[in-house]
C-alpha cells in the first residue's frame, strides 16, 4: 500500500513533528500557540490552534505548504507518525 499524502494529526503529534524539525513555541494567546522555526534557511512560523481531536487534511497541508517542505519529510521526522503515513503496522 502506497503512502498517504496527508494525515491529520492531534495537536501533540504536530507540536513533536515541529519540535523534530528544531521549531520552539514563541508564545501562546488563547487557544494558539505560535512556533517559529528555520526551515532551509528560512525562517517559518507555524500557529498550532489547540482543539480536541485532529486537525483537517486541508489544515494538514496548509500547515506543511507553510513550511515549504513535502509531505513525506513532514510525516518522516517522527517514527510513529511515519508508520502511519506509509501504511505500515
Amino acid at each position: 500500500m502506497g503512502s498517504k499524502k496527508y494525515l491529520p494529526l492531534t495537536p501533540d503529534e504536530l507540536r513533536r513533528v515541529l519540535r523534530a524539525f528544531g521549531f520552539v513555541r514563541k508564545r501562546t494567546r488563547g487557544d494558539h500557540e505560535q512556533w517559529g522555526g528555520t526551515i532551509n534557511e528560512k525562517r517559518r512560523v507555524i500557529t498550532v490552534q489547540l482543539i480536541s481531536g485532529e486537525y483537517s487534511i486541508d489544515r494538514m497541508k496548509t500547515i506543511i505548504r507553510n513550511m515549504d517542505i513535502t509531505a513525506d519529510e513532514f510525516y518522516g521526522r517522527d517514527e510513529s507518525i511515519a508508520k502511519r503515513h506509509s501504511g505500515k503496522k
